[in-house]
């Protein structure tokens, strides 16, 4: 599956779904795509990390950006990974992700 950041709208959240692999390559492309929800006044911020195949530390560490970045501008991230999605959850618990950026096991209420 090829990479991607696709995003959409849901209520009042954006949802950015990623799909394919999110490495050192490819970070850049999702901090882009929080970076310009904030910029068209989104507060409300929800990547959708189901459809990812790989995950690495420096998406890990785009997403912790990401999250600072909303809270300088009172907006909320969080990241969704279903438990059984071993290969990218494994990467989030190991790197102590939720510590900064709530991971949730489904999308919220009103986003799926």
């Amino acid at each position: 599956m090829p990479f991607a950041v696709n995003p959409r709208t849901a209520g009042t959240a954006a949802v950015l779904e990623v799909t394919g692999e999110l490495d050192i390559a490819t970070a850049p492309a999702l901090q882009a795509a929080v970076d310009s929800e904030l910029a068209a006044g989104r507060r409300s911020l929800v990547v959708d990390l189901t459809p990812t195949e790989f995950l690495d530390s420096s998406a890990c560490r785009v997403l912790a950006l990401s999250a600072r970045a909303c809270s300088r501008v009172e907006a909320t991230l969080v990241a969704v990974c279903p438990p059984e999605h071993r290969t990218v959850r494994r990467v989030l618990d190991f790197m102590g992700l939720d510590e900064v950026v709530p991971v949730l096991d489904r999308l919220p209420e009103g986003t799926g």
